[in-house]
């Protein structure tokens, strides 16, 4: 391989070759971003890589193609050169793909989010609107007018929050919170497009949105890169709180249910903006039919078919579990019978945009408040599906199942927590609700039917994923739909121990 003299290098097809054939296939696999860990990778190429110098110095913008036998994902990964003048930032480390040599001087080629020259050089364009030209298409980067207002007195510090996680996400100068998205898919963003409504319309629990950067193919078809929003002070996420509170709170628990209730509110409000008439058809809320109808149950008759599968073929479960699987499957024709009479109480309520993935880890918790961030959806689902409209039930569920997860996470028996809480914040959802015009569910006959149609399939998903990810958890998704089950069956839930 010939030297390296900056980043134009690895581009030439002898250093891309290398990169491509022996550091991109071990680099990857390290990466949280990368969901194809399981899958044998047949090839990976650097593609749409194209230097181009910002305000602050030159980046690398590139994409990675990976393809296995049957499918391709496509991720960005901007790339840097940092030079070891003095002490590596442990994200630098963390990140780098090699060592290199540049002339005499010793250096790093890594991913460009661990270098400042990414997110600063970013906000500048953005604040400017400006439109890089590429050789095959644009990357352009946009602002709304509140970013014009945030403004520095001197350099400020970038703190990285997440340099390992679906997506790779920032803090500048302890204002502005910028996101890369990792998974490139083209269309319109779900993240972004959500983000900008609720901005718009003047909701106040989510970050509000200052800018994105998108990324133009030759063919006109557009990608969200990166997504720029208000960055809100806070205590961390409520998943982690939960299990604080949880170990440390045992035995007061009106704290907790003030906070939950908050969540309650805020999810509530959020479904009230999402449900208001809108000329913007995307957002404009509409009747669920009985096409949707057939369309919910025979999702949830799929994914607890899939659940039952699953769990019959566990070959060894402690006793206690073992009892749990065996009162699902015994049950299974008739739970799987009710799911259509569950699914037709919902026709004539309204279907809306909803957050899509709403649990305990997508809340805020910012002193005696409660913010929703990440509006993507489940990354796994196509976009198409991510923002079609549904029964703003689904988020509702999420949040229920997340808090259960959370009890049984804490490692001891909380079982009147959960009862307690979950009544606490279904209290507080239900008056925004039942108080909103217009609302979304006709009475709390069709929420209750819609709310089990959900938790039915929300907890068989879990066990799918846990089958297939966290086998040691499967209790806990197991017990879920077991106690599910056993409400929609209108038995007793004690016989789950007996």
């Amino acid at each position: 391989m010939k030297p390296i003299t900056g980043l134009r290098d690895f581009l030439q097809p002898e250093t891309r070759s290398w990169l491509e054939e022996t550091i991109l296939p071990v680099y990857v696999k390290q990466r949280r971003w990368f969901a194809s860990k399981d899958k044998a990778v047949e090839s990976i190429r650097l593609t749409d890589a194209e230097v181009i110098q910002m305000p602050q110095g030159e980046i690398l913008i590139a994409e990675i193609e990976a393809r296995f036998e049957g499918g391709m994902e496509r991720y960005q990964l901007p790339l840097g050169i940092h030079f070891r003048s003095g002490l590596t930032s442990e994200v630098v480390e963390q990140l780098k793909l090699c060592d290199i040599d540049v002339g005499v001087q010793e250096a790093c080629f890594t991913d460009a989010f661990a270098l400042d020259v990414l997110p600063l050089g970013l906000l500048a364009c953005m604040r400017d609107n400006f439109c890089f030209d590429l050789i095959e298409g644009q990357l352009r980067c946009l602002s709304l007018a509140r970013l014009q207002n945030i403004v520095f007195s001197e350099a400020p510090k970038i703190h990285r929050l997440s340099a390992e996680q679906s997506n790779s996400s920032l803090v500048i100068g302890g204002r502005i919170i910028m996101k890369l998205i990792r998974r490139v898919e083209t269309g319109v963003n779900p993240e972004v497009e959500m983000v900008r409504y609720l901005t718009e319309r003047g909701y106040a629990n989510t970050p509000p949105l200052l800018g994105e950067v998108q990324r133009i193919r030759a063919d006109g078809k557009v990608s969200s890169i990166i997504v720029a929003q208000e960055f809100v002070p806070n205590q961390g996420d409520a998943w982690e709180y939960t299990l604080q509170f949880i170990h440390h709170n045992e035995a007061a628990l009106a704290p907790y249910a003030i906070f939950i209730g908050t969540v309650g509110t805020r999810l509530g409000q959020l479904h009230g903006v999402l449900a208001k008439p809108t000329a913007d058809a995307a957002f404009a809320p509409v009747s669920a039919t009985e096409a949707d109808i057939t369309g919910w149950a025979d999702g949830a008759i799929q994914q607890l078919h899939a659940a039952f599968e699953a769990i019959a073929k566990i070959p060894e479960l402690s006793t206690p579990v073992s009892r749990l699987r065996d009162f699902v499957l015994s049950h299974r024709q008739p739970v799987l019978s009710a799911i259509p009479t569950l699914a037709e109480a919902g026709v004539g309520s309204l279907m809306t945009r909803v957050h899509g993935d709403f649990h305990l880890g997508q809340v805020l918790v910012a002193e005696d408040d409660a913010f929703i961030i990440d509006f993507e959806g489940e990354p796994a689902k196509p976009l198409n599906v991510r923002r079609a409209k549904t029964s703003p039930m689904r988020d509702v569920a999420g949040l229920l199942r997340s808090l259960n997860y959370a009890v049984a996470a804490s490692g001891t028996s909380h079982e009147h927590f959960f009862k307690q809480m979950s009544a606490a914040f279904l209290d507080a959802y239900r008056s925004i609700e039942q108080s909103s015009i217009p609302r979304w569910l006709t009475d709390e006959s069709q929420e209750a039917a819609l709310l089990d149609l959900f938790l039915l399939e929300k907890s068989a998903y879990e066990i799918c994923y846990e089958v297939a990810n966290r086998p040691t958890w499967i209790d806990i998704p197991l017990r879920g739909l077991a106690e599910i089950m056993a409400r929609v069956l209108q038995l007793d839930a004690e016989t789950l121990d007996a």
